[in-house]
């Protein structure tokens, strides 16, 4: 695609008058990807660091309809691969259907974009996303979700459509402490590595967009339908109303016909609320 319009997309609020919570949150972590050319012999792996401003508006418990909004920008920088480094940005509008004290619904479209230091992964994305929550308990809670994205890159290699659904469930053990189990699984395309002097059959894709040498990974790429499975762990801890910290591992399976791509992510981080 050609290059594309205002990559960067700049996080303001839009002035509503509400009692509902809100907030701005800034914070960093330093995460550790096992796998980041996606390759599905053995993977390169990376350190990254992250820093993100974001803002959220969430619904209030008492209304049975209310607005939500999210946005946030956000850099992220690679010890070893430079050319992955990015900046990017995304908006999120929602309505929240309160049903009682225990379920509620939220519908949530958003925008999002990319940009790469290596240009043929800069990209723009669209989406929407369904979410379902259960307040069991102050403490207990469970949720399933739905998240359609279509993401589209300056190389169609990158580019990408994904359905998704998840589910996760979580408990504040403190009013300071939590932790959260989830599971997702998702079918859509994905590049994959598959090195240099590679001896899988990759005939039946063709020298269309489909397949593409990297000179960032110095191997080369193809793209095709995959389906993944991702299972996570996070925690996180308040040391004030302001300062908090997170910590999250989490592992991922994206099989296709040419094979298998396992990726370990790990990640701790500190933020603070405004």
């Amino acid at each position: 695609m050609k290059k594309l319009i205002p990559l960067l997309i700049t996080a303001f609020v839009f002035g509503w008058s509400s009692v509902s919570p809100a907030g701005w949150e800034a914070g960093g972590k330093i995460g550790y990807d096992s796998n980041v050319d996606r390759s599905i012999n053995s993977g390169k792996s990376d350190t990254l660091f992250t820093g993100y401003f974001s803002y959220m508006k969430e619904a209030a418990r008492d209304r049975k309809v209310d607005w939500t909004f999210f946005s946030m920008v956000e850099g992220t920088a690679y010890a070893e691969y430079s050319d992955l480094n990015y900046i990017g940005g995304t908006l999120a509008p929602g309505v929240t259907f309160s049903f009682g004290p225990v379920w509620s619904l939220n519908l949530s479209p958003f925008i999002q974009g990319k940009a790469v230091s290596d240009s043929e992964q800069t990209a723009a994305a669209f989406g929407a996303k369904v979410n379902i929550r259960q307040q069991w308990t102050d403490s207990f809670y469970t949720g399933e979700y739905y998240q359609y994205t279509d993401s589209q890159a300056d190389e169609d290699i990158y580019s990408y459509t994904e359905n998704a659904f998840g589910a996760f469930i979580g408990y504040n053990w403190t009013p300071r402490f939590f932790t959260e189990l989830s599971y997702e699984y998702a079918r859509g395309d994905s590049f994959q590595s598959i090195g240099t002097s590679s001896t899988v059959q990759i005939s039946g894709f063709g020298n269309g967009p489909r397949q593409r040498y990297s000179t960032v990974f110095d191997e080369q790429l193809i793209k095709e339908r995959v389906s993944r499975h991702t299972i996570g762990i996070n925690a996180g801890f308040d040391f004030t109303k302001s300062l908090f910290s997170v910590a999250g591992y989490s592992y991922s399976t994206a099989e296709g016909d040419l094979g298998t791509t396992d990726i370990h992510f790990i990640s701790v981080g500190l933020g603070y609320r405004f």
